[in-house]
């Protein structure tokens, strides 16, 4: 959002500029007879100056209305709360933004030395919308209107850690008892909620505040396990 904010700003003082030239132009042609007279002997070349700076002016303007769309536009989604419980997470999210909210994923990274047969990586799991009876919403999909709030979504976090490109992603029992194998000490995760508008443009919030690290002395552990379980040392959690 602070970037398409910065990028239509941008383009705005570019339109600006490029119209107070213009007029300055204008101002010229009207004050110095000299560059009148000018301007009357090379009148071809002047207008196609003229008729460049307006093509600019124009295209500028476009693209700022087209920034502008696009903010206007934007989804934006924030989390409200989160519970997990065992293998599964559930955030209740709002959109404050002025656009639908779509493709609605948990996208899952995770953190560790690399071995000769694992390397960290991220996956992503759509993020099922249920009702309050805890049903499925199937007609809306994970999809998110522009000004619903707190509403309630379910997914499982997955998250990559194999070398050779996407594999479509293990779960997080599976994923930390594989390394706990390869006798992997610690690893750190971190969450996102990750969406899109109508327009394309990617919206992502972090579900903690900070990363999680732990130890796999025990073997594979949910995502439950993971935050009730950080490694410590002394009475600080790293991070």
């Amino acid at each position: 959002m602070m970037d398409e904010w910065i990028e239509r700003l941008k383009w705005n003082w570019t339109w600006v500029g490029g119209l107070v030239a213009v007029l300055a132009i204008i101002g010229v042609f009207v004050l110095e007879p000299s560059v009148r007279a000018s301007v009357n002997e090379n009148q071809g070349a002047i207008s196609a100056i003229l008729t460049v700076m307006l093509v600019v002016l124009y295209f500028g303007q476009y693209r700022l209305q087209s920034q502008q769309f696009r903010v206007q536009n934007a989804s934006h989604v924030e989390i409200q709360e989160y519970a997990t419980d065992g293998q599964k997470l559930e955030v209740w999210l709002s959109n404050l933004g002025n656009g639908v909210a779509t493709d609605i994923e948990l996208e899952t990274h995770i953190y560790f030395d690399a071995t000769d047969n694992f390397a960290p990586g991220s996956a992503s799991t759509r993020l099922r919308r249920v009702d309050e009876d805890g049903d499925y919403k199937r007609r809306v999909g994970n999809s998110l209107e522009a000004g619903e709030h707190n509403v309630r979504f379910v997914g499982e976090p997955i998250t990559e850690i194999t070398p050779d490109g996407p594999s479509g992603g293990h779960g997080l029992v599976s994923a930390t008892n594989r390394l706990a194998c390869e006798d992997v000490d610690e690893v750190s995760f971190t969450f996102f909620v990750k969406s899109q508008d109508l327009l394309g443009s990617e919206d992502r919030e972090g579900v903690f505040m900070t990363p999680y690290t732990v130890e796999l002395e025990g073997g594979g552990m949910n995502i439950e396990e993971i935050k009730q379980n950080p490694k410590r040392i002394g009475s600080r959690e790293v991070v």
